[in-house]
């Protein structure tokens, strides 16, 4: 059933011009780029398609994932694409939100990660002229111009370098070969100013929206209860803080109990009645009855929280098969040691016996930090596409396949 009479709305500034958006999408409004609540208010006045181009952010609230997720539980559809729809395509896609163009599959899968790639400075009022170049315009037609062979690849590098650098404000070609010392000719930048991939999203996903359209491939409804308006909505997600993060606190205690005297922690809740003494002597019977996980003191609670983060990120590094670096190894005795007042590893085990099952569960503890410690330095501070790790962004992605334009 053909779905092209559901009410569209486009939002839409700098990325591309407007009469080419009505051209493709003649029965859509087209709406300045989104803010945070026009989702809740469109939707409140019917609009059941919300095709996201642009959006605002730093002096204005951006759009924000809630808001998008909210409209699509609601029964709306939201398609995403170009610049900040591109982000919130990225974000709420396990919601239902669709994405489509090439910035939406760099983000997608982690070749792009900061929002700063896609920001410009545009005039606040219509047409929304952009005052700058945005950083992903940017890396696609340095990369355009290295393959043609109009600019050599360490000149397309330094301007990428460059540009990374600079404040989104001034991003132009003209500021970044300056800064990257390169003198362009005329037709070098005019090819450079001629690539537009952020337009070309925006016109792709508009083509795509309305094929989809026609052929009721998209599915949306109007709002069904009209009695509640949006800004209840978010009462009923409101919570108390819960260091335990939902989990039942009789499977934890043991392991809990185990981590305090591990880590060294036992100290941090000595003003805490018979618990640092149960800790001392290791009787877990002891510490059962006097902790109180349902409503820890602030202290308890805190460690709670680490005590959550440190098996949390164990078993990602199990599951990722880290073992740990020697430097992670000793930075690991270093740390245990420290926390348990030992003149060092050797001393610590010495003191609890080097056969004893203490002994054994602090080797054990030690392989766990040593595998946190390389988790944190290989997989947390490292850019995803390790395979490429010395080659700029705009060269990684060189050799990605791109598939058909969808989503």
């Amino acid at each position: 059933m053909p779905s092209a009479g559901l009410q569209t709305v486009v939002f839409v500034g700098p990325s591309c011009p407007h009469d080419l958006i009505c051209a493709v999408l003649p029965d859509s409004v087209i709406a300045p780029p989104v803010r945070r609540g026009d989702l809740y208010r469109l939707r409140l006045l019917d609009f059941s398609v919300f095709v996201i181009l642009d959006g605002v952010f730093t002096n204005l609230l951006a759009v924000s994932p809630r808001e998008v997720v909210d409209v699509l539980q609601d029964g709306a559809a939201v398609i995403g694409a170009s610049s900040m729809g591109a982000l919130r395509a990225v974000d709420c896609g396990p919601a239902g939100a669709a994405g489509h163009g090439r910035v939406y599959r760099m983000f997608r899968r982690r070749l792009l990660t900061s929002e700063d790639e896609v920001a410009v400075m545009f005039r606040p009022e219509a047409p929304y002229p952009a005052l700058s170049q945005s950083l992903v315009n940017m890396r696609f037609a340095l990369r355009r111009a290295c393959r043609s062979g109009l600019l050599d690849r360490t000149e397309a590098e330094a301007m990428v370098q460059a540009a990374e650098l600079l404040p989104y404000e001034r991003r132009d070609w003209t500021t970044v070969a300056e800064s990257a010392r390169v003198r362009l000719s005329r037709s070098q930048l005019a090819s450079l100013k001629s690539c537009d991939v952020k337009r070309e999203d925006a016109l792709a996903c508009c083509r795509w929206a309305a094929r989809q359209l026609r052929v009721g491939a998209i599915v949306a409804a109007p709002r069904q209860d009209r009695s509640r308006p949006f800004e209840t909505i978010s009462k009923d997600r409101e919570r108390t803080w819960d260091p335990l993060d939902g989990v039942d606190p009789g499977t934890i205690l043991p392991a809990f109990f185990e981590w305090l005297w591990l880590s060294g922690q036992s100290d941090a809740i000595a003003d805490a009645g018979g618990l640092s003494a149960a800790l001392r002597h290791g009787h877990i019977s002891e510490f059962v009855q006097n902790v109180d996980l349902q409503a820890p003191s602030a202290e308890l609670g805190a460690l709670l929280m680490r005590f959550t983060a440190f098996s949390r990120s164990r078993l990602l590094a199990e599951e990722l098969h880290l073992s740990g670096s020697p430097r992670d190894f000793a930075r690991a005795r270093v740390e245990i040691a420290c926390a348990h007042n030992a003149h060092g590893w050797e001393d610590l085990i010495d003191r609890t016996g080097p056969r004893s099952a203490l002994a054994r569960k602090l080797r054990g503890y030690k392989r766990d930090r040593a595998r946190i410690f390389a988790l944190t330095r290989s997989v947390l501070f490292r850019h995803p596409a390790v395979g490429n790790a010395t080659l700029p962004v705009w060269q990684r992605s060189r050799n990605v396949r791109q598939p058909a334009e969808g989503h």
